[in-house]
């Protein structure tokens, strides 16, 4: 026993020689061993993988962001995941290997993922606009004046609401409030991260922008301003109630979309020209656009942004929407669905404890 102990340690010790010596240069690193085994690769290597065990590998890039993978393997389907920083590492989780495989890794300097912790102190609250109370749609039933959100809830600003409360595990469903592990493909959403002798490229995919280090969160640079995405239904529910507001039902928030009128003026919310306020997924063979930032395109009567596209938004629940299965329903079409989707009376249900990168929220409040 002792002495394989001794084996293993030895070889492990030597892979590690090995790539201390390969820096900077391009290599070939062979594992024939039945052993888990860690590795950390350094610019332009290559693990190259042989015999009938199973092997379960670390890839760990830091500092090193992974471009693209490629797999070559003439049998075997590869299961591939990505960890929780898609640009820092990569797990490759192999069965039985019968005639070897190459794995070839193009990379180039990152460094730590870059970020500002936001809080309270630094983030302004959510900038509200006034919606008149009036009569909507056939109900002719009274809608009480409110105020909303011009925008979707950004990344900074629920940065802020985390480094205040955590990201705490919701009581009713068991998953955190967001999702600092979620990524989706972009024209693919039931793809997962998985390489099957295919390259694989970091823009093809969507992932959440917040990252926690030591204890606290930050929004990757560039994507504050981002709506925030991958927060479940109950973690949209707690930031507007950690604001005293709450997620508008679909009465409200179709009322909103519709400029406060009786019945909707526009196909879309501002716009019969989806183009100018809708940020949607376009052409014949759909162009994916992802997430702009919020405010890009133009606001409906109300100053209100983007109640048209760019991400679906979470609604409270009502009687009107208060369905079976414990479904919740989502407004206003996102940046992966085609124009149709993003019409004022349109709408989709969905778990609440979906978190995804197609879904955000805005809060509204009562008029003081």
């Amino acid at each position: 026993m002792q002495r394989h102990i001794w084996d293993i340690a030895c070889f492990l010790l030597g892979i590690f020689f090995f790539i201390s010596s390969c820096k900077e240069s391009s290599s070939l690193i062979n594992i024939k061993s039945d052993v888990d085994v860690q590795l950390i690769l350094n610019k332009d290597q290559k693990l190259e993988l042989a015999g009938n065990e199973a092997h379960k590998i670390s890839i760990e890039s830091y500092p090193i962001v992974i471009e693209a993978i490629s797999v070559e393997n003439p049998s075997n389907k590869i299961d591939t995941l990505i960890s929780s920083q898609p640009l820092e590492t990569i797990f490759l989780n192999f069965g039985r290997i019968e005639e070897g495989i190459s794995i070839g890794i193009q990379s180039q300097s990152w460094g730590k993922r870059k970020g500002k912790k936001w809080t309270p102190g630094n983030t302004p609250e959510p900038q509200m606009k006034e919606v008149p109370s009036g009569q909507f749609k056939a109900q002719s039933e009274e809608i009480s004046q409110f105020l909303m959100g011009k925008t979707e809830v950004t990344y900074a600003q629920y940065c802020a609401f985390l480094n205040v409360n955590g990201n705490q595990n919701d009581k009713q469903e068991g998953i955190r409030w967001i999702d600092l592990d979620g990524i989706e493909n972009k024209i693919d959403l039931g793809r997962i991260p998985r390489f099957e002798s295919k390259s694989f490229l970091i823009d093809e995919w969507e992932y959440c922008r917040i990252f926690e280090s030591q204890g606290y969160f930050f929004v990757e640079e560039g994507y504050e301003n981002h709506p925030v995405a991958f927060v479940s239904f109950y973690g949209a529910k707690a930031y507007c109630e950690w604001l005293g507001g709450k997620l508008p039902n679909e009465k409200e928030w179709e009322y909103a979309a519709a400029e406060a009128s009786f019945s909707a003026p526009f196909i879309f919310s501002g716009s019969n020209d989806f183009k100018k306020v809708a940020n949607v997924a376009t052409g014949a063979e759909l162009n994916y656009p992802g997430p702009k930032e919020v405010g890009s395109l133009s606001p409906n009567a109300l100053g209100l942004f983007d109640m048209s596209g760019n991400l679906w938004e979470w609604c409270a629940r009502s009687e009107l929407n208060s369905l079976k299965d414990n479904l919740v329903i989502c407004k206003g079409g996102s940046w992966f669905n085609p124009p149709t989707y993003s019409e004022i009376s349109k709408g989709t249900s969905v778990s609440p404890s979906i978190r995804s990168s197609r879904i955000g929220f805005r809060v509204i409040k009562s008029k003081p």
